[in-house]
């Protein structure tokens, strides 16, 4: 049967010598995986489309009673260029997509997940302060994972935190929050994410 559905990947692992296996969020059928048979070939017409923070219509080949997908054909609708060109902005995309595949089980479709994975990296492009828009986008998430959000009170920013959950992200950006600030901040969201996750996100190893 064939399928088609916009898509991110998330990850990207090599399948055999010259395919790639991917993770995606689609907006279609939620997190699934799939085989891009020949894409790592320098002149594979997929090669760019089945990468990691890549927004495609993919088509695809599917078999329901082996839950397989092959990927069969796609047209690249966003690339995310400016934060690949931002080591800080593409630090927290990956950030972004790495929480996704986390906390998203497969087969589970929702739509709102999908746009607000989209809109945060579209807004990662322009602002000033990619770090809140993360923290901004991981409460939101989280949200719509089914996670109610009980900040600990004797976090000294719950005020702050309650806030970012909840603002705009032209208010978001305007925020002059210091460094110290957000480092206390990101503790915390590693903190509040470990009770969810089985273990660390590779991406808490890097350090700005």
């Amino acid at each position: 049967m064939h399928i088609k559905t916009k898509g991110i990947v998330l990850k990207r692992e090599i399948f055999k010598e010259a395919s790639k296996l991917l993770t995606m969020y689609t907006l279609e059928f939620g997190k699934i995986k799939a085989i891009a048979v020949g894409s790592k070939k320098i002149n594979a017409k997929l090669l760019f489309a089945t990468e990691p923070l890549v927004e495609s219509n993919f088509m695809f080949l599917s078999n329901k009673i082996r839950n397989f997908n092959k990927i069969i054909g796609g047209n690249i609708l966003n690339t995310f260029y400016n934060l690949r060109n931002d080591f800080k902005k593409y630090f927290h995309a990956c950030k972004i997509l790495e929480t996704v595949n986390s906390l998203t089980a497969e087969h589970s479709k929702n739509e709102k997940k999908y746009y607000l994975i989209i809109r945060t990296l579209n807004l990662l492009e322009k602002v000033n302060n990619p770090d809140l828009i993360y923290y901004a986008f991981l409460f939101r998430f989280l949200k719509l994972c089914g996670y109610e959000l009980v900040f600990d009170q004797k976090f000294y920013y719950n005020d702050i935190c309650l806030n970012l959950s909840g603002l705009s992200s032209d208010k978001i950006d305007k925020l002059n929050l210091s460094d110290r600030v957000k480092k206390e901040i990101d503790t915390y969201c590693k903190k509040l994410l470990l009770n969810i996750v089985e273990k660390p996100l590779n991406t808490w190893k890097v350090n700005l």
